[in-house]
């Protein structure tokens, strides 16, 4: 059966979903999480994760500094000025699919549904570090936004000894990233 999966003359669609999903929950490094399921189904290929568009946020934002401070703006075929509109287009996007207002909150995106995860992880800390102290143009947050993200996380995230990886979401079964872990 292996042999033939792999070769394709067997199709299993639903191993394939399994598979799909199942590597990328290992892959993202919150394995395992009730955080890749939605709607009851494996879902970590459908959903974009916060902590992954911060750090690529904030490698954009450090390529176009490095190209500035040390390469006068250009180095080869990369110029700082495609990477500084690269982050602005993802910093647009961070805001308006993983940012909620009202909640003061980040969170992941899942893709099939068009709408946000509502599974609170400490990843939302994620984007108060992918920015430039000294630079409040690569900010996710206003000042006041990241006051009250700070506020609105701990009070959910906060245990004695540290931070949760999630806030409590009613799961019966506990796996290693969730509550009260």
């Amino acid at each position: 059966f292996e042999a033939a999966y792999r070769e394709g003359r067997i199709k299993e669609p639903a191993l394939d979903s399994y598979i799909i999903h199942d590597r990328g929950v290992r892959e993202s490094g919150h394995d395992t999480s009730w955080r890749w399921v939605v709607d009851g189904k494996p879902a970590c290929a459908d959903i974009l994760p916060v902590e992954l568009n911060a750090a690529l946020f904030k490698y954009e934002i450090d390529i176009t500094r490095i190209i500035d401070v040390y390469f006068a703006g250009t180095v080869g075929s990369h110029q700082a000025a495609t990477w500084r509109k690269r982050a602005r287009a993802r910093k647009a996007a961070i805001r308006r699919y993983l940012y909620d207002e009202a909640e003061g909150l980040f969170f992941d995106y899942y893709v099939p549904g068009k709408r946000k995860h509502r599974w609170l992880s400490a990843t939302v800390f994620w984007p108060l570090a992918a920015a430039h102290a000294d630079d409040p143009s690569t900010w996710l947050l206003s000042g006041r936004e990241a006051h009250q993200l700070a506020d609105a996380a701990l009070k959910q995230l906060e245990q004695p000894g540290g931070v949760a990886g999630s806030a409590p979401h009613g799961f019966p079964q506990i796996r290693q990233w969730d509550y009260p872990f």
